[in-house]
């Protein structure tokens, strides 16, 4: 809910040393009135020593407007609230639905944004968070429109990965002339090349952070509402896809300018096959 002055304010309690960062722990307990998470989440903010943290997620997301008009809810002995941004809140019922860990980092509310040495101190170490995280769960907004076929793309490049016995690049060859590029080309039009486009524009793909966020982790987790798309082999197969009489035209160009991104992202992932489809790509 909206953050209300009558509610007590989160104070931060200084850090130990540089050694140690904040980490948000969750669990299912009473319902909150502050917030419109789904009830039974009490949310803590904990410290920890990197070194010794216990298995934890890293959060990845675009902050958008600067105001924090929303209220997040913390258990600090009473009910007390921080204020967040308008992104984040969205972003919140669907990450802790997602998490397989209770315990995440979240920049907005983990680092003290309001102090500025604590800040200069911890943003330099946020590669080190990310990279030891267990993975990064990517929100990039709330469904639309055109969600379903995004679905429907990354699911038809999925089941051409899973075939067995095939080798992944060679099964990226036979999909990018097959499925995909029936679906975001065949006549008559569906939806899919302007909806490929338009997710691929979503800011978090021109986010200058993204590269660190996305490529130190062991595994990312994308979402879009509820959609999940995990990792980037799959989405950046779609967007590669092309025939060769396509190759080089409008149309081709376009998708070309948009899947930048996360071509740029798939391609420093340590992951071999991603990367090797990304460098045949942009030859």
């Amino acid at each position: 809910m909206e953050h209300s002055p009558s509610i007590p304010l989160y104070k931060y309690e200084p850090l130990v040393n540089n050694d140690y960062s904040r980490f948000v722990r969750f669990e299912r307990k009473a319902p909150s009135a502050l917030t419109s998470l789904p009830p039974g989440w009490q949310f803590q903010i904990i410290h920890c020593k990197r070194s010794e943290a216990p298995e934890y997620e890293a959060i990845s997301y675009v902050w958008g407007s600067q105001s924090k008009p929303f209220a997040f809810p913390v258990y600090d002995g009473v009910e007390v609230s921080l204020p967040i941004t308008e992104s984040l809140n969205a972003a919140l019922p669907h990450l802790t639905g997602k998490s397989t860990t209770g315990l995440l980092w979240i920049d907005q509310i983990c680092i003290d944004q309001e102090n500025v040495l604590e800040r200069n101190a911890q943003v330099p170490i946020m590669g080190e968070i990310y990279g030891k995280a267990s993975r990064v769960l990517a929100w990039l907004g709330d469904e639309d429109g055109e969600t379903g076929l995004i679905r429907e793309l990354v699911g038809a490049a999925d089941a051409e990965l899973e075939q067995p016995g095939t080798d992944k690049v060679e099964s990226y060859n036979q999909m990018l002339a097959t499925k995909i590029s029936s679906l975001l080309y065949a006549e008559p039009r569906r939806g899919h090349f302007d909806a490929l486009v338009n997710f691929l524009s979503r800011p978090w793909f021109r986010r200058a952070w993204v590269v660190q966020e996305a490529v130190l982790c062991p595994s990312i987790i994308l979402l879009v509402g509820n959609l999940e798309i995990e990792g980037l082999t799959s989405l950046s197969a779609v967007a590669s896809a092309k025939t060769s009489d396509l190759a080089k035209t409008a149309e081709y160009n376009k998708i070309a300018a948009s899947s930048f991104g996360v071509h740029s992202i798939a391609a420093k992932r340590k992951d071999r096959h991603v990367t090797k489809v990304a460098k045949e790509f942009w030859r």
